[in-house]
């Protein structure tokens, strides 16, 4: 069939389409000792974080984070926040 690489290549785009959802999560991440508001500063600069916040109690900052999918949240939380200096460790938890 003369239409069929266009049919496949569209076909592949509908499927990844349907499977790219927009993903919510809040950051758990735990800094140096002293470190709180200037991880949350840097952290609140980089894209995709809409808000972060230096607290108390088991975490040091949370940060409230939306992206297009998970391979995203993937790449913000491991590549970007990770990359912050002072950042110890985190957890993610993600909205539903």
């Amino acid at each position: 069939m003369e239409d069929e690489p266009f049919i496949q290549a569209n076909l592949i785009y509908i499927l990844k389409s349907s499977y790219s959802m927009p993903v919510s999560a809040y950051v758990f991440i735990r800094t140096s000792p002293g470190k709180a508001r200037d991880v949350a500063k840097a952290v609140s600069g980089i894209e995709g974080v809409k808000s972060a916040h230096a607290v108390t109690g088991r975490f040091d900052v949370i940060a409230f984070v939306e992206v297009p999918d998970m391979a995203a949240l993937g790449d913000l939380v491991l590549s970007k926040i990770h990359g912050v200096e002072g950042v110890s460790s985190s957890e993610t938890s993600i909205a539903v």
